[in-house]
């Protein structure tokens, strides 16, 4: 893993060329921005991948692409050569160990910042699920209050008939005893 002067690229600061060969895949490389920018640091580098096995570290500065400075390179042309383009040469600097810091800084600030909108989704989606679950057990007690007093109606309905079945029968009863009564009396007075 030598630069294209032959140097190692360890020293912080210095410049350093790599050369993608024909067949690598994917480079392994996430930068902070995408061209055209001054500057591009490289904010992760995956692991099992060309650029970690080249010894390209987070927080080193992508200069140019292919000889065109990232500054004056398209984004569009950008990312066809990442994706597509090999023999790729890379021109980086080593980044400072504060570049490295920020950088390091800046991931655990989006991850803490992903954590707390997951947290704060959570939350909202906990919230709506008790707000539905309420609602649901309000719906199920109006309901079921509903039904009670349908029943109820119903409980009192069938006695109010049956008591006014048990009245008729007792007119009737009535009427049929009075009935009896007078053609009794009827006979009586036809024998005298």
């Amino acid at each position: 893993s030598q630069t294209s002067d032959g140097r190692q690229p360890e020293g912080r600061g210095k410049v350093f060329t790599l050369i993608a060969p024909k067949g690598t895949p994917k480079l392994g490389i996430r930068p902070n921005v995408e061209p055209p920018r001054s500057t591009v640091q490289v904010l992760a580098v995956r692991f099992r991948t060309w650029a970690r096995s080249e010894g390209v570290e987070m927080g080193d500065h992508l200069l140019a692409v292919n000889a065109v400075r990232t500054s004056v390179l398209k984004k569009q042309e950008y990312r066809r050569l990442m994706a597509k383009v090999r023999p790729l040469h890379l021109t980086f600097q080593r980044g400072s160990l504060r570049d490295k810091q920020e950088m390091s800084a800046r991931k655990i600030q989006k991850m803490w910042r992903d954590r707390q909108a997951q947290l704060q989704a959570r939350l909202i989606l906990d919230a709506k699920r008790a707000q539905a679950a309420q609602e649901a057990t309000q719906s199920q007690t109006a309901d079921a209050a509903k039904a009670a007093e349908e029943a109820a109606a119903k409980e009192r309905a069938a006695a109010a008939a049956k008591a006014a079945e048990e009245a008729a029968a007792r007119e009737r009863a009535t009427a049929a005893a009075k009935a009896v009564e007078d053609a009794v009396a009827q006979e009586r007075a036809s024998f005298c």
